[in-house]
């Protein structure tokens, strides 16, 4: 393991009675990075942070932290919780509401021997970075869920953890809160260089505040990459569709390729061919069903007269437009049945009835198995 490497999980498992709640799961986070675990409820994520943290017992594997074997089913090693020099955020932030702002900061810090002006400056420092100096004295029960969580995040800092573990942080708060909190987590994480587990559910969450993103199913990482290398370039049709929103349609496979492939689409839009580049796994064959696939922003409206159906486009009828702010939403059909959700820019008049033509680049449509 590199100097670089503060957390490491090799070959993790974890299963409760005939759930495999974490499978195999192997991954690294490095120093001064947010590494987040992403997926829907019951995919692992959360029993991987409390594998790590301590709470739990993997029954396969072995977990280093900082170089340091924390857990090893082999070796018959556990490093209790208390002994991993490790912060965390619950989801529900568990604030003492019988104690202070400054006794809720301090308490770690006395349990490990901190007393004294030591332990009031070390305090008065890390609330003051979080902008909850001048409330020592408030009760906890008087801060606002805002607040709350500035107040959790300055308790999992102010001993200065090795790794500090969030578990969805900001489900208790209202969407502008929401926002506004990451953007003062990712100033405060660049600020303090601290190294970041963090796990959700929620895509914005995990897009806007990582690095690097582990999607889970099943217990398993499906894929580990940058925020934009996994919306752009997923490596499974799970991790296609779970970030983002996807317009898929259905077609037969004309002209196979490693690089590009042709498709024909199928029922009302038969005749209409597009061109996408090849979904990684295996070649699809000529004559096979298959799906293109593409994000709604990348799909361009070149007219309005419904015309064209080379070049990659398709005829368009807007049924539904919704005025969301900075764009419209328009639920668009193709012909049949076939319906699928676009954006439009607010720069030009839509109207519902409205026929379009759509242009899908080849470069942003991918071509996968159905």
């Amino acid at each position: 393991m590199s100097d670089n490497t503060v957390l490491r999980l090799d070959g993790v498992s974890k299963s409760y009675g005939t759930v495999q709640a974490v499978d195999r799961a192997s991954l690294e986070v490095r120093r001064g990075e947010v590494f987040t675990l992403l997926g829907p409820s019951g995919c692992g994520k959360t029993t991987t942070l409390r594998l790590v943290a301590g709470l739990d017992d993997p029954d396969a594997g072995e977990i280093t932290l900082r170089g340091r074997v924390v857990a090893s089913v082999s070796r018959r090693l556990f490093v209790p919780p208390h002994k991993r020099n490790l912060g965390m955020v619950f989801q529900s932030y568990a604030i003492w509401p019988h104690m202070t702002v400054f006794d809720n900061v301090a308490y770690p810090l006395r349990l490990r021997g901190v007393r004294g002006r030591a332990m009031r400056e070390r305090v008065e420092r890390v609330l003051e970075l979080v902008g909850l100096g001048g409330l020592e004295r408030r009760s906890a029960t008087l801060l606002s869920g805002g607040q709350m969580q500035r107040l959790a995040l300055c308790r999992a800092l102010v001993y200065e953890p090795d790794l500090l573990l969030l578990d969805e942080p900001f489900s208790n708060l209202d969407a502008k809160l929401r926002e506004q909190m990451r953007v003062e987590l990712k100033l405060l994480q660049r600020r303090l260089g601290i190294t970041v587990l963090f796990v959700t559910h929620d895509q914005i969450e995990a897009l806007s505040l990582s690095n690097r993103i582990a999607v889970m199913d099943r217990g398993r990482a499906e894929q580990i990459g940058s925020p934009r290398s996994l919306y752009e370039a997923p490596a499974s049709a799970f991790v296609r569709d779970f970030l983002g929103q996807t317009v898929i349609l259905t077609g037969e496979v004309e002209s196979p390729g490693t690089e590009m492939v042709a498709v024909r689409m199928d029922g009302a839009l038969d005749g209409h061919r597009l061109v996408g580049r090849a979904a990684p796994g295996s070649p699809l064959a000529r004559g096979v069903k298959a799906h293109v696939a593409i994000r709604p922003e990348d799909i361009e409206v070149t007219s309005s007269d419904g015309s064209g159906s080379d070049g990659n486009t398709l005829p368009g009828l807007v049924e539904a437009l919704l005025f969301v702010g900075d764009r419209y939403e328009a639920r668009v059909a193709l012909g049949g049945e076939q319906r699928i959700l676009l954006f439009l820019g607010r720069g030009r008049e839509w109207r519902e009835g409205q026929r379009l033509t759509l242009r899908l680049p080849p470069e942003v449509l991918s071509v996968w198995p159905a």
